[in-house]
């Protein structure tokens, strides 16, 4: 019970008394204390929503499944209370869990760990049903037989906490599972956080895996449309490289191709589709195709086939936009005739002069009337090199173009004598502290 008392003294011709008042507060003390432990339940709350957010804005800057589930693992674990973590995922058979991801564990905790074989702790059956398990003693827990308490012994674990990691569609695609140094077990609080972080994980690794998937495909796709071999040209050496785009990056549209022409003439092309995956990819097929195609017939005149490659484009609605340069070389006259739709410039180089073509630039294909392009005919002496290439080779988010282009001449000046070991270098050089981002396609021509 609380009483609130007051007392005030009587003016009574000095008799000495007094009045006083008692009020039974309780139920405003009650009403008190509610109020307090509500407001510390929604300042937990808060404070879990607040976790939860910022916890959901680094994982969707997450690249790989492996950064997404060590982020979970540590944030987890600092929810928790617990001294060390581990996240088992399926192989590719589905049927083995394999330590994937760890979180403050030694190589010694690893192959405890690992020794237990492929189900790790987790026997048939030991989830309960809402996916979690919690081990508050593992050893005197009947559950944990005496491998697992040995295990325990040598990490340093005395309890655990297990939450299965599902997918969307609810399958399960492996376990994370905390460690904690004491017995006991986690509040109500830290497993609703735990598990909330873990779905987010789920959801994250299946649209990585979704996502890997339509990466390979399209992968596989673009290498597959590209010149396996080029052409054998009298009087011109020629090499080609491609390099695919950072981890984590869909597949590209960047293409390459060499035609033979009459009288030893050769057309050689490069484009870039703009986007990514499956769609860049299947537009890039389709435009090599119709490019390789038109330059049969008119492969002397440039702007013909270009021109003829916007319509196509237009028409078929292949992408909403792609860039290509398309050059038709004449090894007896020594010279090139280049057209461009857009994309990056040519780079000759002769001895200790290198410059790019800058003229007929000409706008990207997929415009629709009035597309227009120029030729420019450049002269390639003996030793001459005419290098065509995509902009990840040049293009880096934090720099100007023309830092690349230079970076590229320079480069190309250095560039070693046989035609085989250029684009190699190349790459190395334009791409050098970096990460390709983007794919990289280049072709290197060169007069003897």
């Amino acid at each position: 019970m609380w009483i609130d008392v007051s007392c005030a003294p009587l003016d009574c011709n000095g008799d000495g008394l007094a009045i006083g008042y008692i009020h039974d507060v309780t139920h405003l003390k009650e009403a008190e204390t509610r109020l307090d432990e509500a407001n510390e339940r929604l300042a937990l709350q808060l404070a879990d929503l607040t976790q939860v957010y910022e916890m959901t804005e680094r994982l969707t800057a997450r690249v790989t499944l492996d950064d997404t589930l060590h982020d979970v693992l540590r944030e987890g674990a600092a929810v928790l209370g617990a001294d060390k973590a581990v996240a088992r995922t399926f192989d590719e058979t589905g049927e083995t869990l394999v330590s994937r991801v760890w979180h403050n564990m030694s190589r010694g905790d690893l192959a405890a760990v690992n020794g237990l074989g492929p189900n790790l702790v987790l026997r048939d059956g030991m989830l309960e049903h809402d996916g979690s398990l919690v081990i508050e003693d593992i050893r005197n827990d009947p559950a944990c037989d005496d491998e697992i308490r040995a295990v325990s012994v040598t990490i340093g674990i005395r309890s655990m906490y297990v939450l299965d990691l599902l997918g969307p569609d609810g399958r399960s695609l492996g376990v994370l599972a905390w460690g904690f140094g004491t017995p006991g077990k986690p509040t109500g609080r830290q497993r609703q956080v735990a598990r909330t972080y873990c779905r987010m994980a789920g959801q994250i690794a299946e649209n990585n895996r979704l996502y890997d998937r339509e990466h390979q495909i399209a992968n596989t796709l673009q290498r597959s449309m590209l010149a396996k071999d080029l052409p054998r040209l009298d009087g011109i050496e020629v090499a080609a490289y491609s390099l695919a785009g950072a981890q984590g990056m869909q597949a590209g549209g960047d293409w390459y191709d060499a035609v033979s022409l009459p009288r030893d003439k050769a057309g050689f092309t490069i484009g870039d589709v703009m986007g990514k995956g499956l769609p860049a990819a299947a537009a890039m097929g389709q435009l090599r195709t119709g490019l390789h195609s038109y330059a049969l017939v008119e492969g002397e005149d440039p702007v013909a086939v270009l021109t003829d490659l916007n319509t196509l484009m237009v028409q078929m609605d292949l992408a909403d936009m792609a860039t290509a340069a398309y050059a038709a070389v004449d090894p007896h006259r020594r010279r090139a005739e280049i057209a461009l739709a857009g994309h990056c410039p040519p780079l000759v180089v002769h001895g200790d002069d290198a410059y790019f073509v800058r003229s007929g630039h000409g706008v990207p294909l997929g415009i629709a009337g009035g597309w227009h392009t120029d030729a420019e005919i450049v002269d390639l002496p003996p030793g001459a090199m005419l290098i065509l290439y995509t902009d990840g080779l040049v293009e880096r988010r934090d720099e100007d173009l023309d830092a690349g282009l230079e970076r590229l001449r320079r480069a190309a000046l250095a560039a070693p004598d046989e035609i085989d070991h250029v684009c190699p270098h190349l790459i190395e050089r334009c791409l050098a502290g970096t990460t390709a981002e983007d794919d990289v396609a280049i072709l290197a021509i060169r007069l003897p």
